[in-house]
């Protein structure tokens, strides 16, 4: 099946949808193992997977942690207001700080939307008292998260 004139970058060819697939499910899975299950040489998937580094679709590999475990237990989504003239600044401190995992430049009413991991109840209040601090910053507003439905970092190739 071919799925590249399906919205998908005319630069990857079956094959590479059919790599990425097998490497969201399983980074770590062997060249040779990939070979076998994609029916072609140990050689072509090593290849594939260098051209897909070098053009940025592959971005890298690495373990996925579960915060929770290590005793980050809040997670928080922070809503952010700032000022306009001052976001390229808000955006570029709030990229500094260990405590937030993911950060986005959004539209509608905020400006900023972060997520961020906390031990504890007090260490997310002196991250929000952080963020206010922040020079350009109007207001935030916090969401905490009380449960997950769903936790998946990657995309989903229709194949």
């Amino acid at each position: 099946m071919t799925l590249v004139g399906d919205g998908y970058p005319p630069n990857l060819d079956d094959l590479d949808l059919r790599l990425i697939g097998f490497l969201e499910r399983d980074g770590r899975m062997a060249f040779s193992q990939l070979a076998k299950e994609l029916g072609v040489s140990e050689a072509t998937i090593h290849a594939h997977v260098n051209k897909m580094e070098q053009r940025g679709i592959i971005k890298g590999f690495s373990a996925i942690i579960d915060p929770e475990k290590l005793g980050l237990s809040i997670c928080s989504i922070i809503l952010i207001m700032a000022e306009p003239k001052r976001l390229d600044h808000v955006f570029s401190r709030l990229r500094e700080m260990d405590e937030i995992a993911e950060l986005f430049d959004v539209t509608g009413s905020y400006y900023g939307v972060a997520k961020a991991w906390t031990r504890s109840q007090q260490e997310l209040g002196r991250l929000l008292d952080k963020i206010g601090q922040l020079e350009g910053v109007v207001s935030t507003n916090t969401l905490i998260v009380l449960r997950k439905y769903k936790d998946e970092s990657g995309i989903r190739l229709k194949l």
